[in-house]
């Protein structure tokens, strides 16, 4: 199903204003002053929803890795706890980075 809306980057003016002062035709909408997606699309294009599928697919993948890890070198207990550890920091870590980084972005557009 296709959905339109106002386009965001122009605010449904079809115009952007660059950075010689002048305005030109919005490249996300073309000068039409909306968008359409479906939804589908719209889901995916969240931020939400990337920070959650790249979670899963890290956490996957984490795991995968440590699995065959303590099988074949047959860590003890507590190397075991640090590995989990050192993974769910490293998310921990990127998934806080995304987040300033995209908050910085978004708050340096919007000025």
């Amino acid at each position: 199903m296709k959905h339109t809306q106002s386009c965001p980057k122009c605010s449904g003016s079809g115009l952007v204003r660059g950075e010689d002062g002048i305005d030109d035709i919005c490249p996300e909408c073309n000068g039409k002053g909306f968008v359409t997606f479906t939804s589908k699309d719209k889901i995916f294009e969240s931020s939400f929803m990337k920070i959650v599928l790249f979670s899963v697919l890290f956490l996957i993948i984490f795991y995968s890795l440590f699995a065959i890890s303590i099988t074949i070198f047959r860590f003890n207990f507590t190397v075991e706890i640090i590995l989990l550890f050192i993974g769910h920091a490293a998310l921990a870590t990127i998934l806080i980075s995304y987040l300033m980084l995209k908050s910085l972005s978004d708050g340096s557009s919007a000025g």
